[in-house]
């Protein structure tokens, strides 16, 4: 319920100040978000169990002037244990023009992991069990958005989660795309947890 509350009250927020200011289009600074991207991900911890790599297949639509919805899935193994997960994430954004080149951006989002592991059975690990399990989290998000160059736009956002199993805190999220064409650009991300862990990213975005 907490979280289910958290969420409820960054959308109202969001509706609240969506109003008076909505006639600041994203439009007006160059910034767009619909895109389809392709990352790699790497996911270093200070706990062994916590480090992960894999890909990252993402998206955002902007349906209007200020809003957008955005989603991923994600399929990531464990380095050091035979454990994958594959967590999506659906949200939905808010972003209004505050300056020339500068957009602040607001977002919730809700994430699904489904973690695999094979489990030993015995002392020895002469047999093993495949283990599920499932978790939900829910984030929200707000910072800024802006064009460096016509070519460079950088974002930093800060944020906090919830979810199952006591997993809660706030993070930092930073990325940064260089665009080649009106389509086409390399993302690089980095995104600093509360819980010593750091998600480094690299990938191909398509935008429309």
């Amino acid at each position: 319920m907490k979280k289910t509350l958290l969420a409820l009250a960054l959308v109202a927020s969001i509706a609240s100040i969506a109003t008076p200011i909505a006639a600041n289009a994203t439009q007006a600074n160059g910034i767009g978000y619909t895109y389809v991207q392709l990352d790699y991900a790497y996911v270093g911890s200070h706990y062994r169990e916590n480090q992960q790599d894999g890909g990252i297949l993402s998206g955002s639509w902007q349906f209007a002037d200020n809003f957008h919805v955005f989603g991923s899935y994600s399929d990531f193994s464990a380095q050091h244990y035979s454990l994958s997960n594959k967590p999506w994430t659906l949200g939905f954004g808010f972003a209004n023009a505050i300056g020339s080149k500068v957009d602040w951006v607001s977002r919730v989002a809700y994430s699904h992991d489904g973690v695999h592991a094979d489990v030993c059975a015995d002392f020895n690990c002469n047999t093993t069990y495949r283990a599920h399990a499932n978790a939900n989290t829910y984030f929200v998000t707000t910072g800024v958005m802006g064009r460096v160059t016509d070519d460079l736009t950088l974002n930093a956002y800060l944020g906090y989660h919830d979810g199952d199993h006591s997993v809660q805190g706030f993070y930092a999220d930073f990325g940064a795309v260089y665009s080649f064409s009106p389509v086409w650009a390399l993302h690089g991300g980095l995104t600093v947890n509360n819980n010593s862990s750091q998600t480094y990213s690299v990938g191909v975005r398509a935008s429309f």
